[in-house]
């Protein structure tokens, strides 16, 4: 059997999974309200040191306390640029098209991240896909194996989360109560 007639195989077998319909309708991960929180609370911390910082007894300050003080504002402002650049990459996943994607899973080359997926569709063609999220901490722990069926969430050309489609044991019939 040739490695395509595997792959036919394999994904008629996760076209008639009970759990193929849940998989579908599986949300994609954008992480745009931690993002948008998260530069919230550091607008939050800059307008509170700001009001707060005592510019009117700066000439009263030891010169090594007021080289702290000021020093201190690097880690405020690393972090606000940390955080803008969060929401902008959250921003630009939200705006992508959504595609749910019915594959059979190759993982890419291993190293560091980038994270890759490499997915063989339903039309037969194979697609690498940069994986981010939690795709890329399913592909950097290792829990996708060659062959593996699944759904690739999908926004634009980026995996951001595989729902894998276990094997359903032979034989067994699943019945809605």
């Amino acid at each position: 059997m040739s490695e395509a007639e595997r792959y036919d195989e394999r994904l008629a077998a996760a076209r008639a999974h009970p759990g193929l319909a849940t998989a579908m309708a599986t949300p994609p991960t954008t992480w745009l309200t931690l993002a948008v929180v998260v530069v919230a609370g550091m607008a939050l911390s800059i307008v509170l040191t700001v009001t707060f910082y005592p510019w009117d007894d700066l000439d009263r300050i030891p010169e090594g306390v007021r080289a702290i003080l000021m020093v201190s504002w690097l880690p405020t402002i690393a972090a606000s640029v940390a955080s803008l650049w969060l929401l902008i990459d959250a921003l630009r996943l939200a705006s992508q098209p959504t595609r749910h994607l019915l594959a059979v899973a190759e993982p890419g080359p291993r190293g560091p991240a980038p994270f890759f997926l490499d997915l063989v569709t339903e039309d037969g063609q194979r697609h690498r896909c940069r994986a981010r999220r939690r795709a890329a901490s399913v592909v950097k722990l290792g829990l996708v194996t060659p062959g593996d069926v699944g759904i690739a969430v999908c926004k634009g050309e980026v995996v951001v989360e595989w729902v894998p489609l276990p094997p359903v044991p032979a034989g067994r019939v699943y019945d809605r109560v």
